[in-house]
């Protein structure tokens, strides 16, 4: 409601035929004080899909390697593949976990510049420890993070707070997911001020538009509104676990993000549960 009110004043204004702010320091301001960090430290883009397309243009060049852990978010694998780098994916085992100690022995051998995870993961709803990250990150300096936390506010649980001792550390959000702005197109980058500088070089500030730019200022206003928000999908999707749980036919694992991962034992009891769900309009 905040934000609809905020986006009709913005158009009873009449500045739709200006450009945008290129500089929206009350907008920077307000997601390094949403995520207890410098204002140098965060910047803000049209979408987290857009920072990828930057961080990939800034820190990767052709024929590098970058690792995806697997399954996973397949953006960031589409816009690197794109621009000439080199994927790899890493497996999570069979229980959708990831197997710290020998990712890190592996990395010495893979040699990524980029290792690329979602946290929460999506689709598994898979949610990797915060210390291990950290512990992950630390002993690979010369190896760049792109840890993508889309789904922060269901989980809680972010490195934000080690970007000044992890100058490798590059942190994405959105505003897509507990925030609701998904059609404005609105993300953030959280990493160390070095990075932040080295890619704003080639940002374009003209592209994130006057209604996304507000939309996001008048979420951040309305904080608790998002909090209650989660809170209630939380609630709603527990409510629905014990219901799933109750059925012998498939097994759904609880995850961190605001959705639930289901695995179903053949190809054809997968097709006919889509099939199912789309006859009731359920996408």
């Amino acid at each position: 409601p905040h934000v609809i009110k905020r986006i009709l004043n913005v158009i009873r204004d009449g500045k739709l035929n200006w450009y945008p702010n290129i500089n929206n320091t009350e907008l920077t301001k307000k997601i390094s004080k949403y995520n207890s960090v410098h204002i140098d430290q965060v910047q803000y883009f049209s979408s987290s899909d857009s920072l990828h397309e930057y961080i990939v243009r800034a820190f990767i060049d052709e024929s590098d390697i970058v690792l995806s852990i697997s399954p996973t978010y397949d953006n960031f694998r589409a816009v690197a593949e794109s621009n000439g780098a080199k994927v790899q994916f890493y497996d999570l085992d069979n229980s959708f976990d990831l197997n710290f100690s020998q990712l890190n022995k592996d990395l010495k051998i893979i040699k990524p510049k980029v290792v690329y995870i979602v946290n929460p993961n999506n689709p598994t709803g898979t949610i990797y420890d915060s210390k291990d990250l950290f512990k992950l990150i630390e002993k690979n300096k010369k190896i760049l993070f792109i840890v993508d936390e889309a789904y922060f506010e269901f989980s809680n649980q972010t490195l934000s707070s080690h970007i000044s001792e992890l100058e490798n550390l590059l942190i994405s959000r959105t505003f897509s997911k507990a925030f609701a702005l998904a059609s404005f197109r609105i993300g953030y980058l959280i990493s160390c001020s070095k990075n932040i500088e080295i890619i704003n070089r080639i940002r374009n500030p003209k592209n994130i538009s006057l209604f996304a730019q507000e939309a996001a200022i008048a979420a951040l206003d309305d904080i608790n509104y998002t909090k209650d928000y989660v809170k209630s999908v939380k609630t709603a999707k527990s409510n629905f676990m014990k219901f799933l749980k109750k059925l012998d036919w498939m097994e759904p694992i609880d995850g961190k993000g605001n959705f639930i991962f289901i695995k179903l034992s053949s190809l054809q009891l997968k097709t006919d549960f889509i099939n199912y769900l789309k006859k009731n309009k359920i996408f």
